[in-house]
């Protein structure tokens, strides 16, 4: 899987990259992320909508980032 990935673009934006797991592992049991439905049915991620990106929660130097998610683009990695 592919890490967070953060950066500026020439504009002054911020573009954050990240992926969202349709299946994760538990135990050694596979199990399917519940979130995933919940961006088939856009409840969490969806065209322009807003979210806040936490780093070093409760640590010194906490930062809050809010971002508006303007792509969502599927894939697919093996099964």
């Amino acid at each position: 899987m592919q890490e967070p990935d953060l950066k500026i673009v020439d504009d002054g934006t911020i573009e954050f990259t990240f992926n969202l797991p349709m299946y994760y592992t538990l135990n050694g049991e596979r199990l399917k992320n519940p979130l995933w439905n919940n961006v088939i049915n856009g409840i969490i991620v969806a065209n322009m909508r807003k979210t806040k990106i936490i780093f070093k929660k409760h640590k010194q130097g906490e930062k809050v980032i809010e971002l508006m998610i303007t792509k969502v683009t599927e894939s697919h990695d093996k099964d």
